[in-house]
């Protein structure tokens, strides 16, 4: 499968965006992106993903909670 690159994308230049996949080419992009990905790097990313015990926001919800 050959994903758009960012020059081939008319939307990225008009909305200065990147491009936007449907849900079956992101898990297309997944599946090949973990085909080719360094099994320790991705240890080490889970590790220290599940470290994490209190979620953060970079705004504010309803409540008040998260970070302004």
């Amino acid at each position: 499968m050959k994903f758009p690159s960012y020059p081939e994308c008319a939307a990225r230049d008009a909305f200065q965006s990147l491009p936007r996949l449907g849900m079956d080419e992101y898990v297309a992009f997944l599946a090949d992106s973990m085909a080719w990905a360094n099994p320790m790097k991705v240890a080490r990313q889970k590790a220290v993903e599940e470290r994490i015990t209190v979620p953060f926001r970079l705004f504010q919800d309803k409540e008040g909670k998260g970070d302004a």
